[in-house]
């Protein structure tokens, strides 16, 4: 395969033409498939939360949407999409994180993008350059996403301190202490 001229490495392993992983190829294609969405195989286990499915559909949404805002808008266009792919990136890492508190700091963070997005939609409504009823559409899935963070956020709480007791538990200290 060529980029820009150059050939570049491939993924035979993959089953992509003129690709070739090399060494790599067994690890690719060893074990199951998490999920299987929209006739995609999808290997990581976020691909499957509701969560981040979510987050993807606004992701597209917004960048159809601010594609549209045509010129002299760029740096509002821009900053929208970008909160909504953080927003996706955010739940992606949250759910590689083994700590729990990194993987709550990961979903706070995203929610706090959320946030970010009302006001910059809210500037395109006032522009004219978002018709009403995407606007409350749009707002009306960002509420949604916060709630659904928010559950992720107090899940890991939860279990933060289940861990937390659990380990104070097998030291003898008290569960005080541990959380």
């Amino acid at each position: 395969m060529s980029l820009h001229g150059k050939e570049v490495g491939g993924g035979k392993g993959l089953g992509l033409p003129g690709m070739d992983v090399g060494p790599a190829r067994h690890i690719l294609s060893s074990g199951p498939p998490s999920v299987v969405m929209e006739g995609i195989v999808m290997g990581f286990s976020f691909e499957g939360l509701n969560v981040y499915q979510r987050a993807l559909k606004v992701a597209e949404t917004v960048s159809g949407m601010a594609a549209a805002f045509g010129r002299g808008h760029y740096l509002l266009a821009d900053e929208i999409r970008r909160c909504a792919y953080r927003i996706c990136q955010q739940i992606a890492e949250g759910a590689g994180h083994w700590p729990r508190a990194e993987q709550r700091g990961a979903y706070s963070t995203a929610r706090g993008i959320v946030f970010e997005m009302v006001p910059l939609l809210e500037l395109a409504r006032r522009a004219s350059l978002l018709p009403i009823e995407m606007h409350e559409s749009l707002k009306s899935e960002l509420e949604g996403l916060s709630k659904m963070l928010t559950g992720l956020i107090r899940g890991s709480d939860e279990k933060s301190g289940t861990d937390a007791l659990t380990r104070s538990r097998a030291g003898g200290g008290s569960a005080k202490a541990a959380l």
